[in-house]
């Protein structure tokens, strides 16, 4: 654990002089306002019988949990069933208890609940862990604010120039959305979330850019907001996620064995999953399902060339049958593609521009269209060097410079990286599956595990 480190000279933060006063020393500060950080603040805090400080740094401060799940629109459904949303590891049913205990309508753990109810779900967790902090003589301190660099004595710089010093870090910075990386230009929506429907023109043409969950969101909510125009799906490869099952039957579920799928070379995997799936018709999901607790495994021992086919070539493929939409949600864009009304295009969009009050979209080989509305869901950036404060910490040798590697606590990998901890989407790489709840809710266990012991 490195030493505490004095108040550093303001030219080295690069922040004005007369805000480098602000500073505060803690034992643990999380960079980040979603579930990775709540999940970690609240694992922490249950965990812990001693005193302790705990600064949150997020833009926006810990409210809305993540862009997808701050939505206020009830067409936004969890992808996954209420059964395996809980944020606590060692309480897998938590989140349809609650669910049940609130009365909710239409809850089960077999339902896939609106998204604005687990948002309600993590606020409560969130004043609860707050409550329970204070207890426990556990100072919690929320910075709306965002962190844009941190040196080898653990000294948070953040942009508003104050200073946070934290004795260890966890990097709990959630999703890098790609669409956020785009100009502001009227009529280009990257925000699918909060935009307000009733402003589109009565009809003519949108265009959605992507066509993963977060474009789904958009197109079911230009559904439900009655929409009689043409939407017009661009990505790739113009494949949208399949949908889960209406129900699901335990008894169902083929028994793989990890011979058949572990050390295989790629094309092997691919022909033994197939083998066991086609059989199942259209019960296939529960072929990836049950493939899903060897995932890391079989990841960990591909060869390099191998895994680059799968995260590059073969990714696309496999997002739509891993991460499916709710079967309600695929039924409407279905229906939609049936009376000719959502249209799927196999084109990558390169550029926008604004175009007699709408968008024009430059497509590859100098085509474009026009459009009245572009809503660019572009999904993840799944590289750390998509994220400002990850280059800056890897300028810095605080992380490794070709690519995040952690250990079994999720302490990353750096040259002067012994108390800084990373969960989520930063990992991918050394990890597959790593940015859907099951995996969060266990990563920010362990990491909680070994800060409640050891600080």
């Amino acid at each position: 654990m490195p030493p505490p480190l004095a108040p550093l000279p303001a030219l080295l933060f690069n922040v004005p002089p007369q805000e480098a006063g602000s500073f505060t020393s803690n034992d643990v500060a999380i960079i980040g306002g979603g579930f990775s950080a709540l999940a970690t603040l609240a694992n922490i805090v249950q965990r812990r019988d001693k005193p302790m400080s705990i600064c949150v740094v997020a833009r926006g401060g810990l409210r809305d949990f993540g862009p997808a799940y701050s939505t206020p629109r009830h067409e936004h459904l969890l992808n996954v069933r209420a059964g395996g949303m809980s944020l606590w590891l060692d309480n897998p049913a938590h989140f349809a208890e609650w669910c049940k205990a609130e009365g909710i309508d239409g809850a089960s753990p077999a339902a896939f609940m609106p998204r604005v109810v687990y948002h309600k779900y993590l606020q409560e967790i969130l004043d609860s862990t707050l409550a329970l902090a204070k207890e426990k003589f556990i100072t919690v301190t929320v910075l709306d604010d965002v962190a844009v660099a941190v040196n080898s004595g653990y000294a948070v710089s953040l942009q508003s120039g104050r200073i946070v010093q934290a004795k260890h870090i966890v990097l709990a910075l959630g999703n890098s959305l790609r669409a956020q990386q785009q100009a502001d230009i009227a009529g280009l929506v990257t925000d699918p979330w909060h935009y307000d429907y009733t402003q589109l023109p009565a009809n003519g043409a949108v265009a959605v850019i992507g066509s993963g969950l977060t474009a789904v969101d958009a197109m079911i909510s230009l559904l439900t907001a009655g929409w009689q125009g043409k939407i017009i799906c661009l990505s790739g490869h113009a494949l949208l996620p399949r949908p889960h099952l209406d129900m699901v039957d335990a008894t169902r579920m083929p028994k793989l064995m990890a011979q058949d799928f572990v050390d295989k070379p790629l094309s092997k995997l691919l022909h033994n999953l197939r083998a066991v799936a086609k059989p199942l018709g259209a019960e296939w999901p529960y072929a990836i399902d049950a493939l899903r607790p060897l995932t890391q495994i079989i990841w960990r021992n591909l060869a390099p060339h191998d895994r680059t086919r799968l995260a590059g070539r073969h990714f696309a493929l496999w997002n739509i049958h891993r991460h499916r939409a709710a079967p309600e949600i695929y039924r409407q864009l279905d229906a939609a593609m049936k009376r000719g009304q959502l249209q799927l295009v196999k084109a990558h969009a390169t550029g926008y521009a604004p175009e007699n009050g709408g968008i024009k979209i430059s497509l590859q080989r100098g085509n474009h269209m026009h459009v009245d509305r572009a809503f660019v869901c572009t999904g993840i950036g799944y590289g750390a060097g998509e994220n400002p404060l990850l280059r800056a910490m890897m300028q810095a040798s605080l992380l490794p410079q070709d690519g995040m590697t952690a250990d079994e606590t999720f302490r990353v990998g750096g040259t002067e990286s012994r108390g800084i901890y990373a969960l989520g989407a930063p990992l991918f790489g050394q990890l597959f599956e790593t940015t859907a709840v099951p995996e969060l809710r266990m990563q920010a266990d362990k990491i909680a595990r070994v800060l409640a012991a050891h600080i």
